[in-house]
């Protein structure tokens, strides 16, 4: 979970990842789609992800809500954000927009990989400089390792002998699985029980599996 919003590490951290994931998801997509188009995807991504955030960090804390029911968008007082809830919005935008724009979804999550762990990083310094928690440093080790296995690992996956379609979303795919495996220790570390959270990183790794078996050109026999 992550903090509010107001002028804080986390928000000032959180804003300069955004404008420089931004810029290297656009650089890497610009020889492949209009630029114009670039710009909007990413403006829905970042609304969808945070508004997706905000609202699956008050369903598992239902007593905000319940409270008061316009607790969505009061950060302030009812500060919090969830990181499985971002990945679904995210996940959910990136869906509509390439079945409505005919884009190729597999390449732009590819390409997604890379700005969003950056962002990840980025935001959890700001988190950890504001509060100090293990977890927020742990999300920070994370966001590193998916990087440096997606540049010194993942990349070579036309030559993995297991998947042998070579079919573009691998990268993205394996990156969803290694980030959300990673994070499953932390979210018992920092919870002590199966959480709701964990339960929701335990079937997008699931889900994420089957769509890379199925990507692979594998038949189940």
């Amino acid at each position: 979970m992550f903090p509010s919003l107001p002028i804080t590490p986390f928000s000032i951290l959180t804003a300069f990842g955004f404008v420089l994931a931004s810029f290297l998801f656009w650089r890497a997509l610009k020889d492949d789609f209009p630029e114009e188009e670039i710009l909007t995807l990413t403006l829905w991504l970042a609304l969808g992800g945070l508004l997706a955030s905000r609202l699956v960090y008050l369903i598992f804390h239902y007593q905000f809500l319940w409270q008061n029911p316009v607790a969505l968008i009061f950060w302030s007082k009812y500060p919090g954000f969830s990181l499985l809830g971002g990945f679904l919005g995210i996940g959910g935008v990136l869906g509509i927009w390439g079945k409505k724009r005919e884009w190729d979804i597999w390449l732009t999550l590819d390409k997604l990989a890379d700005p969003l762990l950056l962002m990840v990083i980025l935001s959890s310094v700001g988190a950890w400089l504001g509060n100090k928690e293990i977890y927020s440093l742990g999300l920070v080790v994370l966001g590193i390792l998916g990087i440096l296995g997606k540049r010194f690992y993942l990349g070579k996956y036309r030559s993995f002998a297991f998947y042998p379609s070579g079919k573009v979303g691998f990268i993205g795919l394996a990156s969803t699985i290694l980030f959300f495996s990673l994070i499953l220790p932390l979210d018992f570390y920092k919870k002590s029980v199966l959480s709701l959270e964990a339960v929701g990183d335990l079937v997008i790794i699931l889900v994420s599996l089957g769509l890379l078996y199925k990507r692979s050109g594998r038949k189940i026999r």
